[in-house]
């Protein structure tokens, strides 16, 4: 059975993930698109998996597991709305180093950046939101590690 705590949690990642995706292509392009959203709440999900499942893993590391996420759900969205709907959302043809005009390096790079903040994010979520030690797995609220695992 899925814990109702865990839904509200995941909810809640994906709601963080989808306004900053949103707020960050606003800043750069001016403007954004609810797919976008979407997209922003899938990847900070999977951010945040991997952050938390893997919490001994370097920072860069995250980082690039996390760009490569990214960049794998970016595609997979481009494809769906650009090519096979048609939507015309964006298009990175003339970028170098572009995959069927739906990814390319430079954001790759930038993707790479932005994991920084978000598996700090992901971090802070878990641990003070949702009161979770990341590396034990032990859900706290309020009482101190020691006192839970007496």
């Amino acid at each position: 059975m899925i814990k109702f705590k865990a839904v509200i949690e995941y909810i809640t990642v994906f709601m963080t993930g989808a306004v900053l995706y949103s707020l960050c292509e606003i800043s750069w392009r001016g403007y954004t698109h609810w797919t976008m959203s979407v997209t922003g709440g899938v990847c900070l999900i999977c951010v945040y998996i991997v952050s938390n499942r893997f919490p001994n893993l370097a920072l860069w590391v995250q980082c690039f597991v996390g760009c490569l996420t990214i960049t794998a759900i970016e595609f997979i969205i481009g494809y769906i709305v650009n090519i096979k709907l048609r939507w015309n959302i964006w298009d990175y043809t003339d970028v170098p180093f572009n995959i069927m005009g739906q990814v390319c390096g430079f954001y790759m790079a930038v993707w790479y950046i932005i994991s920084i903040p978000a598996v700090i994010i992901c971090r802070i979520m878990k641990t003070k939101i949702f009161k979770t030690d990341i590396e034990k797995g032990i859900e706290y609220n309020g009482e101190t590690k020691e006192e839970i695992q007496q």
